[in-house]
């Protein structure tokens, strides 16, 4: 899981990477922002994919019961990759092993990653590992975009941070985030059934236009 916030700056990102020039004139970030928090999601995945809210997400991870899994936040893999990977590989039933772990952590840091990324780019790889192209490149619009934790949506909207506050508030008390500023408390013990916040309203006809303005705009890129 991840702080409310930063999916949405991610999700946001991530559309601005797959769509051409139109769809980023047409659509501002405030615009995204607001049918993100109306909806309670991301706008594409919900329209084409017809995939749940973020909250409706999270939630069938924690009420599954077919498979064994642990909680992780970004926010703590970002903080100590080492330990996290440690508690993926010792779930999964196999021994973790110090110097293979250390390796593991260094070759996959968000630096060398993105480093990869321009060079797979600026190469022209017919079968790239990143979404994404050239011209993006050029633009600074990069699939490894900043890999920050607890940013702000203020500089988008005034007021956006605490209408993302309310919406999440499950979210929020779930997993140790508190509002303002998204400050870290401590990561919870272990995951339990929470009944997430109230959806968001329903999607207005002009939801839907700019939804569909969305999904035809990356389907062309």
């Amino acid at each position: 899981v991840r702080n409310p916030r930063d999916v949405l700056l991610s999700c946001l990102h991530y559309m601005r990477v797959q769509s051409e020039g139109k769809l980023n004139k047409a659509t501002t970030d405030e615009q995204y922002a607001r049918l993100f928090l109306r909806l309670g999601g991301d706008p594409l995945y919900l329209n084409s994919v017809g995939g749940g809210t973020y909250e409706q997400n999270w939630q069938s991870w924690l009420d599954q019961k077919h498979m064994p899994g642990i909680l992780l936040r970004y926010e703590d893999l970002k903080a100590d990759a080492a330990r996290e990977l440690r508690r993926i590989v010792e779930c999964l039933g196999e021994t973790y092993e110090e110097e293979r772990g250390r390796r593991a952590v260094e070759w996959s840091s968000f630096d060398r990653m993105r480093a990869l990324e321009v060079r797979e780019k600026l190469s022209g790889d017919k079968n790239p590992v990143f979404f994404g192209s050239k011209q993006k490149l050029r633009e600074g619009l990069l699939f490894m975009n900043k890999g920050q934790s607890n940013r702000s949506l203020e500089p988008i909207a005034r007021g956006l941070d605490a209408e993302c506050d309310a919406v999440f508030k499950a979210t929020l008390e779930r997993f140790g985030y508190a509002p303002a500023r998204g400050v870290l408390l401590d990561r919870p013990a272990a995951p339990a059934a929470a009944a997430p916040a109230p959806a968001a309203a329903g999607v207005t006809p002009a939801d839907q236009q700019m939804m569909t303005a969305i999904r035809d705009a990356i389907n062309r890129y």
